[in-house]
C-alpha cells in the first residue's frame, strides 16, 4: 500500500493477549499465533511494521508484563497506536475475513479455526479498522490472501537453531506429491525444446513489479471529491497510471503465455494454463483498459517512465490532457535546446543532461573535460564520482 508519508515499511500490525498468556498478531493479511515473547520479537524485527495497534493495558491480569510494555522495549522507534479492547472483536473479525479473503471461508477452513484463532481474528478486526479510518481506504472483498498456518520465512537463530539451520539447508521437500509434480513439470521442459524457450520467452514479457501492481488494486478510496485532482494527489495519479500501464503489459503478455503453455501435459503448467491463460476475466480487463495507446510499455528508466505516463491515454480523448502534453513536448525540446548550447559554448562535448524523480532535469559533466574551474552560470555543483552534477538559472526557469 502506497504511504503518502514515506514510510519505510508497509505493514500494520494488530497485537492482542489473553489471561492465558497466549498472544496473537495480525500482519494485515498474515494471521499468526505466537506464544512466545522471544518468537513474537522476531516476527516484529522481520516484517518492521509502520504502526503497531495494541491494547491500552500496560500490565497482563497476573501483574506480568503486557503487551503494550513489550512493544515499548522491543519496538520504540514504531508508531504505537493504542484502540480500546471494543475494537478487538472477534466476532466481527471473522465476518471481515471471510468478506475479504480471496479464497472461500470453507478452502480457509475458518468454520473449525475460529475458536482456536479467535485472538487473531480480534487483531484482524482492529487492524482492518484502523486502515479503514487512518488512511481512508476501503478494502475490495475478496482480495486478501489469509493463512491461520502462520509465517514460516523466519526462525530464531540461537546455537542449537544454528546447526537446525544447516541442517535445514540440506533438508529436501518432503511432501511427495509436490516432489512428482515438480519433476513432472522439469522432465516435459527437458524433453520438450520447444516448450521450454516458448515458455522462457513468454515470461520475459512479463513485468517484475507484477506483485506490487495487484496489491495497488486491492485499496480504493471510501469517496470520490474534488480533492483527488488537486495538485498534492498528483503522487497518487501517476502511481495508478503506472500501475495500469504495469497491468496492461502483463496482460499483453498472456496470449504469448498461452500459446507457450496451449500443449503442456504435466499437471502444473496444465494447472497453470487452465487458472491464467483461459480466464475470460483477463480478457474483459485488458478491454477495459482500451483507453491506453497500444504502444505504451512498462519503463523502469525515471524520464521513459514519465513520458511512458503522459501519452498513455489515446490522443483526442481529453483536449486539456492533448494541451498539456503539448506543452510537456515544448518544455522536453527547450531542455535539451539548453543542453546543445551549453555544449558549444563552455565546449563541453560530453554534457548529458539525465533526470531522475527527486531532482528532475540536472546536466552531468565528465571531470575529465573540465580545464580549470567551472563556468559562474553552473549552480549547485556536486562531484559524484567522476563526474560533475549540476544545474543552472536557466534549466531550473525551463524546466
Amino acid at each position: 500500500m502506497e504511504d503518502d508519508t514515506g514510510e519505510k515499511s508497509s505493514f500494520i500490525v494488530g497485537l492482542i493477549e489473553n489471561r492465558a498468556k497466549e498472544l496473537h498478531f495480525t500482519f494485515l493479511s498474515i494471521l499468526r499465533r505466537a506464544a512466545h515473547t522471544q518468537n513474537t520479537k522476531t516476527l516484529l524485527n522481520f516484517y518492521d511494521p509502520m504502526v503497531i495497534i495494541v491494547t491500552p493495558t500496560k500490565l497482563a491480569p497476573d501483574g506480568m508484563v503486557g503487551v503494550s510494555e513489550l512493544v515499548d522495549r522491543f519496538c520504540s522507534s514504531t508508531t504505537k497506536v493504542m484502540m480500546a479492547r471494543s475494537c478487538f472483536d472477534d466476532t466481527r473479525g471473522a465476518v471481515l475475513v471471510k468478506n475479504l479473503a480471496a479464497k472461500e471461508p470453507s478452502a480457509l477452513g475458518l468454520d473449525t479455526y475460529y475458536k482456536q484463532y479467535y485472538l487473531c481474528l480480534a487483531a484482524a478486526a482492529a487492524t482492518i479498522k484502523w486502515i479503514e479510518a487512518e488512511k481512508g481506504v476501503i478494502i475490495t472483498n475478496h482480495s486478501l490472501s489469509v493463512t491461520f498456518n502462520g509465517s514460516f520465512d523466519h526462525m530464531n537463530v540461537d546455537a542449537t537453531r544454528t546447526r537446525l539451520l544447516r541442517a535445514n539447508l540440506l533438508q529436501p521437500l518432503k511432501d511427495i506429491d509436490t516432489i512428482n509434480a515438480r519433476l513432472d513439470c522439469l522432465d516435459e521442459l527437458m524433453s520438450n525444446e520447444q516448450l521450454f524457450f516458448g515458455l522462457s520467452q513468454a515470461l520475459r514479457k512479463f513485468p517484475k513489479e507484477t506483485d506490487k501492481v495487484l496489491c495497488h488494486f486491492c485499496f480504493k478510496q471510501r469517496k470520490v471529491t474534488n480533492g483527488v485532482l488537486a495538485i498534492d494527489n498528483s503522487r497518487k495519479s501517476q502511481i495508478l497510471i503506472s500501475s495500469i500501464i504495469l497491468l496492461k503489459t502483463a496482460l499483453d503478455a498472456l496470449p504469448l503465455l498461452s500459446k507457450a503453455l496451449k500443449d503442456a501435459t504435466c499437471f502444473l503448467l496444465r494447472n497453470v494454463y487452465k487458472s491464467i491463460c483461459a480466464n475470460e476475466k483477463f480478457t474483459s480487463m485488458r478491454e477495459r483498459i482500451g483507453d491506453i495507446d497500444e504502444d505504451v510499455l512498462h519503463a523502469r528508466v525515471p524520464f521513459v517512465a514519465r513520458t511512458q505516463q503522459c501519452f498513455a491515454v489515446k490522443a483526442g480523448i481529453d483536449g486539456l490532457l492533448d494541451i498539456a502534453r503539448r506543452s510537456f513536448c515544448d518544455t522536453s525540446e527547450a531542455i535539451h535546446n539548453l543542453a546543445n548550447k551549453y555544449r558549444e559554448d563552455f565546449k563541453l562535448p560530453n554534457l548529458k543532461i539525465p533526470y531522475n524523480n527527486r531532482q528532475g532535469f540536472y546536466f552531468s559533466i565528465p571531470q575529465k573535460d573540465i580545464q580549470g574551474k567551472l563556468a559562474r552560470k553552473f549552480i549547485q555543483v556536486i562531484k559524484h564520482g567522476n563526474n560533475i552534477h549540476c544545474s543552472s538559472l536557466e534549466l531550473a526557469s525551463v524546466s
